[in-house]
């Protein structure tokens, strides 16, 4: 039995590999790549995603699986091997249900309309992007066809990310929330606005990027098994449990835009960062859902945006000549100003601009996560 299991997991880590160097030529374009580049990258991606599917669906896994199941299901349940071949199991009856002609075109338009988001953003030219957005949207609704007798379509692309869950049970959970935030959100409007001026003053480029770094290596972000990058928007990416990136991107006027992303980066990078080892190249080494991974930069968040004590710590950068004062309670759960830009050539984005916050149109204001797929 240990030589079956043996095999799988080689077959797994070589179709990991593939994922992993698609990771990396997603990484590349949204920070290196000429623009110029797009085209071949998307055949690229392309490539890789058809022949990852390919390796993933033989059926020489299945056999495997077949194999391997009886003598899981006499182990503990959350032994490591038994959960492998459970996890494994359960992404293989999925992905044998996706042509491998589909996943190739998908990712190809993906990477086609990274590029042109990437140059719609800066000139706020939603029209452009309007039809390769609804593109995106037929193909979701594809891919969702792909398992019929779903309750609503949505359900197979929400189980992707968080497994067993649909549309019914965050309804559910947001009608929860619903009641106990909205209070919250009506007292908190209610206050008048903070004085964030201490984050909205001029803050150099190479000195915002380098207390960004010294907060997220505090925080306990390990860069001899990471590194740190500009992109259009925020995320983060993993190659091997050797090589979890971080992205962010800089306002000098705005100290927020890029601290608050490091943090919120790190917090995804070091829950990848803190996986077992011996995990590597399988499908356990990965996050155990999209819910449970956005809770990981929401607590660094915590801890660090509204700690005085930390702030006081750490000082920013210039905090003593800019005149920051880490004192003020108003700076702790409170509203920004909504007056933030008096600028008639800088004014505050709305949210129907170019860049709104949508899954395929990752927001311009909006400190909100594109993260790349966890594993």
């Amino acid at each position: 039995m240990h030589d079956i299991l043996q095999e799988l997991k080689t077959r797994l880590q070589e179709i990991n590999d593939l994922g992993s160097a698609t990771s990396l030529l997603h990484w590349d374009q949204a920070t290196y790549m000429p623009p110029k580049g797009a085209a071949a990258r998307a055949r690229q991606l392309a490539t890789l995603s058809r022949l990852s599917q390919e390796k993933f669906v033989d059926p020489a896994i299945g056999k495997l699986l077949d194999q391997l199941e009886p003598w899981a299901e006499e182990q503990p349940y959350d032994t490591d091997d038994a959960s492998l071949i459970r996890v494994v199991r359960r992404d293989y009856e999925e992905a044998i249900k996706i042509p491998t002609a589909f996943m190739a075109e998908f990712s190809e338009h993906s990477a086609l309309s990274y590029q042109a988001w990437a140059k719609a953003r800066p000139e706020n030219d939603f029209a452009s992007l309007q039809p390769i957005l609804e593109k995106t949207l037929d193909y979701s609704r594809q891919l969702a066809d792909f398992f019929p007798g779903y309750e609503h379509i949505a359900d197979p692309l929400i189980d992707f990310a968080d497994y067993g869950m649909k549309a019914s049970d965050v309804r559910v959970l947001f009608g929860e929330l619903r009641q106990q935030l909205s209070p919250i959100v009506q007292a908190i409007s209610e206050q008048a606005p903070a004085d964030d001026a201490c984050l909205r003053q001029v803050f150099p480029e190479a000195e915002q990027l380098q207390f960004s770094e010294e907060v997220v290596r505090q925080l306990g972000y390990d860069f001899q098994r990471g590194r740190m990058d500009k992109t259009h928007h925020p995320f983060m990416t993993k190659f091997s449990l050797g090589d979890v990136r971080i992205t962010t991107r800089v306002k000098e006027e705005f100290l927020g835009e890029c601290l608050y992303s490091v943090i919120h980066e790190g917090g995804h990078a070091m829950y990848e960062q803190g996986i077992r080892r011996e995990f590597e190249g399988l499908p356990l080494a990965s996050g155990t859902g999209m819910g449970v991974h956005e809770s990981q930069p929401l607590d660094k968040t915590q801890r660090t945006e509204y700690n005085q004590h930390r702030q006081r710590k750490t000082n920013p950068v210039g905090d003593q000549k800019q005149g920051i004062n880490y004192e003020n309670p108003d700076l702790r759960y409170t509203r920004s100003s909504p007056e933030r830009s008096k600028d008639p050539q800088n004014p505050p984005k709305k949210r129907s601009e170019a860049g709104a916050c949508t899954s395929a149109l990752p927001g311009t204001d909006d400190l909100l996560c594109q993260c790349a797929p966890h594993g």
